[in-house]
């Protein structure tokens, strides 16, 4: 039992360690959804256009 609490400390430690040398880790957050489709249906030899959608995009944090 005594190693177990003597490794929870090291643990600890080395958590405290690590979030002071990042000096406030930044949060995690997940990248937009981003889908891209032709304007019109696709026909062999015919211009057309690509719309791109990008979803839950929002600009960076601020401090």
């Amino acid at each position: 039992m005594a190693q177990v609490q003597a490794n929870h400390e090291i643990c600890i430690n080395n958590l405290n360690v690590a979030v002071q040398a990042e000096k406030d880790p930044p949060e995690e957050i997940d990248p937009p959804q981003s889908t891209i489709y032709s304007m019109e249906e696709v026909e062999l030899g015919k211009s057309n256009s690509l719309i791109c959608f990008v979803n839950n995009f929002f600009p960076p944090l601020s401090k």
